[in-house]
């Protein structure tokens, strides 16, 4: 079980992080009346707005999942049979989705829309949305938890000659029965490189996090990894969890895809991988 006080820490910035969310998507909303009343015609305000909750709900369990894995990772939580499950339920607590439906009846109330089948579907495609969102965070989740815990043939002993390999990435295997380990060290240089190519990722997200979605708690996350990398030996299961999270909030918005592009590069380059 996952102690109440670090639960709480999360769930007091998720709160704060759904607050302002609601408040970008009334703008949103009042931004699609303005435009439709311009027009002197409806237009298609209550699809517009379907549109804009199921985004916001698609992208709330992502939120919340970011910020408990920030939690969690800085509260040093280690493995624990219930603890997938626990980061599920508190995750999924926070998606609201009724608030967001609310939001589309609502609109469709103050338009005089008289089809009330049309409002059913668009509000039912807010719950597709946030169950799609819901079951990608939920595979970040079982990944994060896999990568605590240790796997049991870990412990078994060898048979045969061993070969470890030390350098950035390698594997050397010969004979029957030999056993190759992969060893990847983060020397200076690899240091140096991979800061570089974060240093820019996090500057160009500053530089745009008003015009982004959770833009500070991206920063955030890129800031974690550079404090990864600039210790002695770095966690790489730490790590990997640190920059998955970190692709998935980054890889979809366009005016990132230079610098996140080369924070992908530089990682590939010593054998790991983002989305």
């Amino acid at each position: 079980m996952i102690d109440p006080t670090v639960l709480k820490i999360a769930d007091d910035r998720i709160h704060l992080e759904l607050d302002g969310d609601r408040t970008r998507i009334s703008r949103e909303i009042e931004a699609v009346l303005v435009r439709a009343a311009a027009r002197g015609m409806g237009g298609n305000v209550v699809g517009e707005t379907a549109r804009i909750c199921a985004k916001a709900a698609e992208e709330r369990a992502d939120l919340a999942w970011r910020i408990m894995y920030r939690t969690v990772t800085s509260a040093n939580v280690g493995y624990s049979d219930a603890l997938e499950s626990d980061l599920k339920t508190a995750v999924a607590a926070h998606l609201q989705v009724d608030g967001l439906k609310a939001e589309v009846s609502e609109i469709a109330r103050r338009v005089g829309s008289t089809n009330p089948q049309m409002v059913a579907g668009v509000t039912s495609d807010v719950d597709t949305a946030a169950n799609r969102g819901l079951r990608r965070t939920f595979n970040e989740i079982e990944l994060f938890v896999a990568s605590l815990k240790t796997p049991a043939s870990a412990a078994a002993p060898s048979v045969g000659h061993t070969i470890n390999v030390y350098a950035p990435v390698g594997a050397i295997q010969t004979g029957a029965g030999a056993n190759a380990s992969i060893v990847q060290n983060f020397d200076a240089e690899t240091k140096i490189r991979l800061d570089q190519a974060l240093e820019r990722l996090e500057r160009e997200v500053h530089a745009a996090r008003e015009e982004i979605a959770q833009g500070t708690e991206i920063a955030e996350l890129v800031k974690d990894v550079r404090a990864e990398i600039a210790k002695h030996e770095p966690n790489k299961s730490k790590l990997r969890s640190l920059l998955s999270t970190t692709g998935n909030a980054v890889r979809t918005v366009g005016s990132l895809q230079p610098a996140y592009q080369a924070v992908k590069a530089a990682f590939a380059a010593i054998g790991i991988d983002l989305p």
